[in-house]
């Protein structure tokens, strides 16, 4: 399948490279990062200086305003309206009732 193939690619990449390699989709360059620390700085820490825009997969509907997908002053925006709801206190919160849904999830499979 797609998903194990992806799998398999990214695995052998890791090994030949190492915790960060390049490829091209089409002609957009992807960096690859296989490094938790760095990942977490990618996507916290310089998030709002360096890292801003990602992987757009131009889709339509209710995910085009999505953090994740939104480009520029539009995905800072966003951001910034975002940020306040996951501090780790509020996350803290959150995590109770996530748990009993994704219980509730898995035995319903």
């Amino acid at each position: 399948t797609e998903r194990v193939f992806t799998f398999n690619f990214d695995e052998e990449c890791y090994k030949k490279y190492g915790k960060i390699w390049g490829i091209y989709d089409g002609r957009q360059p992807v960096l690859c990062i296989a490094d938790p620390a760095m990942i977490k700085t990618v996507l916290i820490k310089e998030c709002y200086s360096l890292f801003t825009n990602r992987r757009n997969f131009r889709l339509n509907g209710p995910l085009y305003d999505a953090v994740s997908i939104a480009e520029d002053d539009q995905w800072r925006r966003i951001r910034s309206v975002l940020s306040p709801s996951f501090t780790s206190g509020r996350l803290k919160e959150m995590f109770a009732i996530m748990k009993r849904h994704s219980t509730n999830l898995v035995s319903s499979i």
